[in-house]
């Protein structure tokens, strides 16, 4: 999974997707998803297949981390998604 910058103005409410694979497609399921950022929002994802999708919705401008964590088998995956809220 790529993760490019979401850009954002200050109280849109945006729907965020991030996808996860494997390197070899071997198949596998998604359980205990959360997210969060380091100052607004956290919750439980909406999992569908390997995609979560969670709604985010920023009150204050600023450079944020969009952390998403998955465990999948033994494993904790984390992924960060880049957040810029804008005026």
């Amino acid at each position: 999974m790529g993760c490019s910058t979401i850009t954002i103005f200050k109280g849109e409410r945006r729907v965020v997707a991030v996808e996860f694979s494997t390197c070899d497609d071997a198949e596998f399921t998604i359980r205990n998803a959360s997210y969060n950022d380091e100052v607004e929002v956290s919750g439980e994802p909406v999992i569908e297949g390997h995609k979560l999708t969670m709604v985010i919705e920023p009150l204050k401008t600023g450079h944020y981390s969009l952390q998403c964590e998955v465990n999948i088998a033994d494993e904790k995956v984390i992924r960060r998604v880049p957040v810029i809220v804008r005026d």
